[in-house]
């Protein structure tokens, strides 16, 4: 096996993904049989088995033929990889004019957002300029209100000092007789005045008592304007915080914007080069289809001197025929006399423990002497005495034991055997099981995710090896907004949002009817920990969830509550609230 074709390309970085896209699902191996001894490991992770002459085995099943001609190979992979560019730059234009309308949505939202703040402006400056003209109208009746209060204490003061004097006239009068019409003409006098100052007494306490109820009235509205205006300062500083965001949003969509067009135009120009490429290629297989023409033509030529010359060596091969079996005659004969020959070596072997050499005849050799050697060690056999006829016994037994042992020897490897291929099937079972359960998880995951950042992604990804039950697992994770290239660098709310979006996630795939959370709400803030118990919300309908927590918006979404107190040292005590639906409603509201 040689590596990964996305591997095997020298490419820029920014072309990463797209290299990966093309090619990250093809294996390059050196031979078609390398190719077929490892397809059916690679098919289930959906990897496409590419050999070096061009044949190709796909996961779905499907074998493509392949050539040692370099060019038409290189062609073909040019094509497809065109194909793929082509599919991306329609991505990416699509992708484009997605943000281009997103982005004139925002614009229209921004033009209505400024309107409304115009409006909600100039009702704010009315409002300001009726509160002035209160306030000064509030200061005119105040002081208006001083003046009548002095002016009615005046009154007072002099009624009381008329009605002091027309009771001493009277008791003047009713001691003097004397002068008393001019007495009487001056009491009616100051009666007339009395009854005069009276009236305009009760007009001025009447006209008092409007002018207090109007200056209560002008109170309340004051207040309510008072209201109205720190609402529409709270809401116009909202308002101005939403324009930054979404300004900022512009901002760097237009940044986004920016890079897909530079990279548009990277493809275009790769695109172009490809094209040239393919003209050149073209223009090549031409040029190989003319000497291929011609190798043709001399092939074929060749053909026909090839066939006169089988007419010569068939007419050649009968006179070898008859020569080879006049050979195999000879043979047979010297097989016969070469068995004779080992006949004769082995009873000269076993009779008289002679081995018989090839060899010239020794003129020294005296038979007589010989013979009487030969007495010699057939006496010499002779007193050695029989031959241990218990030997054949102990062999039958040794024999008998290496039976036994063979039997035993066989069933260990059937059982291992059959063992192997229980594990096999075990562990085909288990990475099938796993890699459907991954798929569903990392797509869970990925939901779950982008509920908890908005345009956030996230996903999971094998390490590429033989075995994906060994594999590792690796989390990529993108918030909103922010491009990470790894997983640390999220700060320590956002690593809990992942790990509470990835327990979901295994939880949609198989729920559990209890669950338990120890204190995961503690790095969130209060936007964040919302989310987490609308989820939980959603979530309960089937599991119940058993959450340990000091944060308050927490507590207040529970539908019952236990809280550990101590009241007296090293004695604690459990308090325990349900809440009903109406209250924890009103709560939540």
């Amino acid at each position: 096996m040689i590596g990964y074709a996305d591997e095997l390309v020298s490419h820029d970085e920014p072309f990463q993904d797209l290299i990966y896209a093309v090619l990250g699902h093809y294996l390059v191996v050196q031979d078609l049989q390398t190719a077929n001894r490892i397809y059916n490991q690679v098919k289930p992770l959906q990897i496409n088995v590419v050999t070096l002459a061009g044949e190709v085995l796909g996961h779905t099943g499907f074998i493509r033929g392949g050539t040692n001609h370099r060019n038409q190979s290189d062609f073909v992979g040019r094509q497809e990889q065109l194909q793929a560019l082509v599919t991306e730059i329609d991505k990416l234009k699509q992708g484009i004019d997605l943000r281009h309308t997103q982005m004139a949505q925002k614009e229209l939202d921004i033009q209505r957002t400024k309107i409304d703040i115009e409006a909600q402006s100039a009702e704010i400056k009315k409002m300001e300029e009726e509160l002035a003209n209160l306030k000064v109208e509030l200061g005119k009746m105040t002081f208006e209100e001083a003046s009548l209060q002095e002016t009615h204490h005046k009154q007072l003061t002099e009624r009381q000092h008329l009605l002091g004097e027309v009771s001493q006239l009277g008791q003047n009068l009713e001691l003097q007789a004397m002068g008393a019409d001019d007495l009487t003409s001056r009491r009616q006098q100051l009666g007339q005045i009395a009854n005069q100052l009276s009236e305009e007494i009760k007009n001025q306490e009447q006209h008092v008592a409007g002018v207090s109820a109007r200056l209560q009235e002008i109170n309340v509205l004051v207040a309510k304007w008072q209201s109205d205006h720190e609402s529409l300062r709270r809401e116009m500083e909202s308002i101005a915080g939403q324009i930054r965001e979404t300004s900022d949003l512009i901002r760097m969509r237009t940044e986004e914007t920016d890079r897909a067009r530079k990279e548009i135009l990277e493809l275009h120009t790769v695109n172009e080069e490809y094209h040239q490429r393919i003209e050149e290629l073209k223009e090549k297989r031409e040029a190989l289809q003319a000497e291929l023409t011609a190798l043709e033509e001399q092939q074929y030529q060749t053909n026909t001197q090839v066939g006169e010359q089988e007419k010569a060596i068939r007419s050649e091969r009968g006179k070898l025929d008859e020569l080879a079996e006049s050979v195999h005659k000879i043979e047979l004969r010297v097989s016969e006399l070469k068995l004779r020959l080992e006949n004769l070596k082995s009873r000269m072997r076993d009779e008289f423990e002679y081995t018989l050499q090839r060899g010239p005849v020794d003129e020294t050799f005296n038979a007589q002497e010989t013979g009487k050697r030969i007495e010699e060690m057939r006496e010499k056999i002779k007193e050695v005495g029989p031959v241990n006829l218990l030997s054949l016994k102990e062999y039958e037994q040794e024999k008998e034991r290496m039976e036994f042992l063979q039997v035993q020897r066989d069933d260990l490897i059937k059982a291992r055997k059959n063992l192997t291929e229980t594990i096999d099937i075990i562990n085909a079972t288990a990475r099938q099981k796993f890699m459907e359960t991954f798929e569903q998880v990392q797509q869970n995951f990925s939901q779950v995710f982008s509920k908890f950042f908005e345009g956030g992604r996230a996903s999971l990804a094998l390490q590429e090896t033989a075995d994906p039950l060994e594999a590792e697992i690796e989390i990529f994770a993108t918030p909103g907004g922010k491009k990470m290239s790894a997983i640390t660098l999220l700060s320590g709310g956002e690593k809990s949002l992942t790990a509470i979006s990835l327990l979901f996630a295994i939880y949609l795939h198989k729920p559990s009817p209890f669950c338990i959370f120890d204190e995961v709400d503690a790095p969130l803030d209060d936007r964040n920990v919302q989310r987490f118990t609308n989820a939980l919300k959603e979530f309960s309908r089937n599991t119940q969830f058993l959450v340990v927590t000091h944060n308050k918006m927490t507590m207040r979404a529970a539908d019952q509550l236990y809280g550990i107190t101590m009241e007296e040292k090293g004695v604690s005590k459990v308090v325990s609230v349900k809440f009903d639906s109406n209250q924890n409603g009103n709560a939540a509201g």
